[in-house]
């Protein structure tokens, strides 16, 4: 059996923030912002919008693609590393706010922006099982919960946007998830978190050190990619479509010139929506199908790299 997606929804909120807008809070120009990341427009949540709202709001997308119900899923999955609360989770929130059934398990994962790849696997590990027949998957970011307003760090300020995506998978005979490559290393975690991991550190706020994870994720998730391939045979020619996680436009050109990979290839969305984390890859599929160049059949790659530190990738056939 394999975990096939059926359909596939985002979610940006209705705020656009442009490179002109970030000039009026913070030190920065348009140039500045395009020349290290890549990123023109970003959207952004309103205060009063959680990360469970963009997620929500995803979810009732996908139901009205399928004509789903509720009480037609076993599980509720959800990928975030921005809910505002750790308890109710998010796929909690989700599941308490659409009504679906007490049948229906939900759970949270945490992976960064590695969220969605890690998630995807274990949507498929839990159909392969057999205990699960249909099971909901979602990401719901809100990254701008990390942007202190009062006092902006042009460093990250920039690059975070919001929202969500969301994936029906069922269990079929048809080709669906492929395979996945999961790694991680947490010797790495001090240089990118939420907060200062050692409690006597006299840092505030997020930490990140944007130029050693930006050197982490320029090999790791190509190399990922690469090792994907090898296990199953593979070449970048066999490819369809490469989504990888959109965190800065800088590191998938990078990527692709370091591994020579077919930048016709790969899709990147970053100019428009920011970084989404988890969200990022589920948010480009969507558009990627809505305008006609993924379709049925395709063999799709994702590939993503986060905070913890997480990567991995995944094979996909629409």
């Amino acid at each position: 059996m394999f975990a096939k997606l059926i359909a596939v929804s985002s979610y940006l909120p209705k705020k656009i923030m442009s490179n002109e807008d970030m000039t009026k809070i913070m030190d920065t120009t348009d140039e500045w912002i395009v020349t290290r990341t890549g990123i023109k427009n970003r959207h952004w949540a309103e205060k009063n919008e959680t990360t469970a709202d963009l997620g929500i709001q995803a979810v009732k997308r996908v139901l009205e693609k399928t004509g789903l119900k509720p009480e037609d899923f076993d599980a509720i999955i959800v990928s975030t590393a921005s809910s505002e609360n750790r308890w109710p989770s998010v796929s909690n929130q989700i599941h308490g706010a659409l009504d679906f059934p007490r049948t229906t398990m939900s759970q949270d994962i945490y992976a960064a922006c590695t969220g969605s790849v890690y998630g995807m696997s274990m949507v498929s590990s839990m159909i392969k099982s057999g205990d699960y027949k249909r099971v909901l998957f979602v990401s719901a970011e809100k990254m701008t919960n990390f942007i202190d307003l009062d006092n902006v760090d042009r460093g990250y300020a920039p690059i975070f946007a919001d929202g969500a995506g969301a994936m029906v998978f069922e269990a079929t005979e048809e080709e669906g998830i492929m395979d996945s490559v999961l790694c991680s290393d947490g010797k790495l975690g001090k240089l990118l978190s939420d907060k200062p991991i050692d409690p006597e550190s006299e840092e505030k706020g997020m930490v990140f050190r944007g130029l050693d994870v930006f050197k982490h994720a320029i090999n790791d998730m190509p190399e990922v990619l690469q090792t994907l391939l090898n296990k199953n045979n593979l070449t970048f020619e066999d490819i369809d479509l490469i989504v990888p996680h959109q965190a800065n436009q800088r590191i998938i050109d990078a990527m692709v010139e370091n591994y020579k990979i077919p930048v016709e290839k790969v899709v990147s969305t970053i100019e428009h929506h920011g970084n989404t984390s988890s969200a990022s890859i589920i948010i480009a599929l969507d558009e990627q199908i809505e305008n006609g160049r993924a379709q049925k059949g395709d063999l799709i790659a994702f590939t993503a790299f986060g905070a913890g530190f997480t990567w991995g990738a995944l094979l996909l056939r629409l």
